[in-house]
């Protein structure tokens, strides 16, 4: 099976006609070879031949399919039966003509197709240039192509949502916003210089105040979306962190697949799990069980550090604190666990977080209980009881979670 030769050492040419296969090279029914630039529709006319007579390709109407097959220019032979498609310049992705060519997805119909192309006129599209060619001819923004990419790797159906929002473009009118709003404020902060003795209301010091805290609050809120948004690249949604054996093997066992060890004693759990916890509408999202934190977890303590970066990659953190444990104060068990975040990074108690008391189903002590509650209650902080082993408040803690992921995007 040869693949079409390319020149990856060539110079890109946004003037040429380019073409590539835009399908997985695996076997399927079906596949698909695109053609952008200038000479797309002349490309194409000279390798596919209408099965209607009659129809001429170089007059087809736009946005209208077509059944043939595909030919060799040089020798004339048929390769296969397929549908040709054709969108007219700036109606398509790439802001181009395009042509793509619908065959069977053979790998080697496929690389034979691509071939007719490139013995047609088309250079070998390098990887990633359709949509290169669509940011230069302005269909897309940088943010929205680099997203494009997101949407293709993502690995639960949260990343894949979060990059879609931002390919189309969501994060570039973010941006488009703030900027505007910033340009809008130095003009007004220039009439307050320029002009000191007019009485305009809205340049009072304190209007000039609060419309930068506001601008400022964007920002923050852009800069953590980010960091989020990049966390998911790697496929993890939430983490569920904690003290030794506070429960979190159990938890991730109850609401995923994931099948850690389980055991009374501390450390039970040495390395992170995954586990993709399925929700009845057919979404999904990913949490890790990350291993018992102690004190100095920051500095490497219990592998601390390792930990705390596995923790950095997540979006929304999950303090699951044992409120059965009788020798341990809830709030401090829980007030331990955020030192250690905020002293190997401070940004982490930026991210979205919930407390969950575990292990109500043996609690002796209901004022452990509710001084956690208490705590949670004066700080805004969302907070379930749960037991992993009876279930007791399981379904409602999902539940929450998966709102709280979607909703930080």
């Amino acid at each position: 099976m040869k693949k079409p030769s390319s020149d990856k050492g060539k110079n890109m040419d946004i003037f040429s006609t380019i073409a590539a296969i835009s399908t997985s090279y695996a076997p399927a029914g079906i596949g698909v070879i695109r053609v952008s630039g200038d000479k797309a529709l002349e490309i194409a006319n000279s390798i596919f031949k209408p099965r209607k007579n009659g129809i001429d390709v170089l007059l087809m109407r736009p946005d209208t399919l077509c059944a043939g097959e595909v030919f060799d220019p040089a020798t004339k032979e048929k390769i296969d039966d397929a549908v040709f498609s054709f969108m007219k310049a700036p109606r398509s992705f790439t802001g181009e003509d395009t042509c793509e060519i619908s065959c069977h997805g053979g790998a080697q119909v496929l690389f034979d197709v691509l071939n007719c192309a490139i013995k047609a006129g088309a250079q070998p599209a390098l990887p990633g240039e359709f949509t290169m060619r669509a940011f230069l001819n302005g269909k897309i923004d940088l943010s929205s192509a680099e997203a494009i990419m997101d949407v293709i790797s993502s690995k639960t159906a949260f990343a894949r949502a979060a990059a879609s929002e931002q390919a189309g473009g969501v994060m570039g009118e973010k941006l488009k916003n703030l900027r505007a709003d910033l340009i809008s404020l130095g003009a007004d902060i220039s009439v307050r210089i320029e002009y000191p003795d007019e009485d305009i209301d809205f340049l009072h010091e304190s209007s000039v105040a609060q419309a930068v805290e506001s601008i400022r609050d964007d920002v923050e809120k852009l800069v953590r979306s980010f960091g989020a948004k990049g966390a998911l690249k790697d496929g993890i949604d939430a983490a569920i962190i904690g003290k030794p054996n506070a429960g979190k093997s159990t938890l991730i066992s109850r609401i995923s697949s994931a099948k850690p060890k389980i055991a009374d004693y501390p450390f039970t759990t040495l390395t992170p799990h995954l586990g993709v916890v399925k929700l009845d509408d057919f979404q999904s999202f990913v949490v890790a069980d990350i291993p018992g934190l102690i004190e100095g977890a920051h500095e490497g303590h219990g592998l601390g550090d390792q930990f705390l970066k596995h923790v950095e990659r997540t979006r929304v953190l999950v303090h699951l604190v044992d409120i059965s444990n009788a020798e341990r104060d809830p709030v401090e068990a829980y007030e331990a666990i955020v030192r250690e975040l905020a002293m190997f990074n401070e940004d982490l108690l930026k991210r979205n977080q919930l407390v969950v008391a575990a292990k109500i189903d043996v609690l002796d002590d209901p004022d452990r209980l509710a001084k956690l509650k208490t705590m949670c209650a004066g700080r805004d902080l969302p907070f379930f009881e749960i037991s992993a082993v009876t279930g007791a408040g399981i379904k409602e803690l999902v539940g929450a979670l998966s709102r709280i992921i979607k909703e930080s995007f």
